[in-house]
């Protein structure tokens, strides 16, 4: 064997040995960011999401949806409002109810939306930055609101459970 060959094959060793161990670098970063889009991407939403969930907004409105023929939903969530510490400062004037009573059927389905369009229109005119959605009545009917509601400020949602209300978060719109 020359002394040329021997030269290239330990300069080749040599590159095998270095490319070898930038590659072993090179997952370092490839490691770390997909435990950044698995995990910390999802552990920083949730904190945003908690965050969200607790703040009130600096000028508060609520609007009741009461599609429920038997229930009187506005006294329970007045009540509500009164006993919590971040709610109980909104005016009468920001807290606005559309209320059915009786059974909501298919055909009241527009004069259902336009009316909640108006209450709306009335909580954004008085310059709400968040509306406190308190909605009782079908499902599909809460699908129509929630698309009113999506472009608009923020909407904190509330549900109610064993004689109080929970608020749920924020109204998402998730795209996919």
């Amino acid at each position: 064997m020359s002394h040329l060959s021997e030269g290239l094959i330990m300069m080749w060793d040599w590159f095998d040995k270095t490319a070898t161990l930038l590659g072993f670098i090179s997952l370092i970063p490839i490691f770390w960011t997909w435990y950044e889009i698995a995990w910390g991407s999802k552990r920083r939403y949730k904190a945003w999401f908690e965050a969200v969930r607790q703040t009130p907004g600096r000028r508060p409105g609520v609007l009741i949806v009461d599609l429920l023929p038997a229930k009187e939903m506005r006294a329970q969530v007045e009540n509500f409002l009164k006993g919590s510490p971040d709610l109980k400062a909104i005016p009468a004037e920001r807290i606005l109810s559309v209320n059915h009573l009786k059974r909501t059927k298919a055909e009241d389905l527009p004069s259902l939306v336009l009316e909640v369009r108006q209450q709306i229109a009335l909580l954004m005119r008085q310059g709400v930055d968040a509306i406190h959605l308190f909605y009782g009545g079908p499902c599909a009917v809460a699908a129509i609101i929630g698309a009113e509601l999506r472009n608009g400020c923020r909407v904190q949602l509330y549900n109610h459970e064993q004689g109080t209300y929970v608020t749920f978060g924020p109204l998402l719109h998730l795209e996919g």
